[in-house]
């Protein structure tokens, strides 16, 4: 790998870990930089273990933070603990973005950027409301509970989708302005 190249991945890491921590910044419900990182990572990555790991790495490390710190002194009296079982919809669905943008997003420009965005935004709520109502007993389990678990996360929807597309714009725009390439540091070509 050329100089360029390990500067260019050291940027994209470093900025991977601080946007997954932004997560800390109070923020509206579901205005996070979680499917930014799936894509923006697996964009520059490529089709390497890496593109899953590193992700998927900084989204767990931040959810310890915020789940072991933060989320027992906001809502003690609801707060739980943090299990990855009941993450499982969540990082399911972010491991199911990577590839999903792999093939959306092969080569860089505006439109495609934005067409992953709403594309991995929408796998996001269609996977995790999925998971709401297969787990959640306040769901019927039939058609119509799946439809009304549907509806009961448009509001949230709304939300992913712009603080996807935004951090996908910040990502990527802070890469660029900050001089660097943005093209992929790992050949698309190579296999995992």
């Amino acid at each position: 790998m050329n100089h360029e190249k390990q500067n260019t991945l050291k940027f994209v890491l470093v900025l991977i870990l601080v946007a997954a921590f932004s997560r800390i910044i109070p923020h509206p419900h579901n205005f996070t930089p979680v499917g930014g990182i799936a894509v923006f990572g697996s964009y520059f990555l490529g089709r390497k273990i890496w593109a899953f790991l590193v992700p998927l790495f900084s989204l767990w490390l931040s959810d310890l933070f915020i789940n072991n710190i933060i989320y027992p002194i906001q809502y003690p009296q609801y707060y739980e603990g943090f299990t990855l079982i009941g993450s499982f919809w969540v990082y399911g669905s972010f491991l199911l973005m990577i590839p999903l943008a792999w093939g959306l997003l092969s080569t860089f420009t505006i439109p495609r950027l934005i067409l992953t965005g709403l594309s991995t935004s929408s796998l996001f709520f269609l996977v995790t409301n999925f998971g709401s109502w297969l787990n959640n007993p306040i769901y019927t389990q039939n058609f119509s509970g799946l439809l009304t678990s549907y509806i009961a996360g448009l509001p949230f929807f709304q939300n992913t989708l712009l603080g996807d597309i935004c951090y996908l714009v910040i990502l990527f725009g802070v890469t660029k302005v900050s001089g660097f390439s943005l093209k992929p540091v790992y050949e698309k070509q190579a296999k995992i």
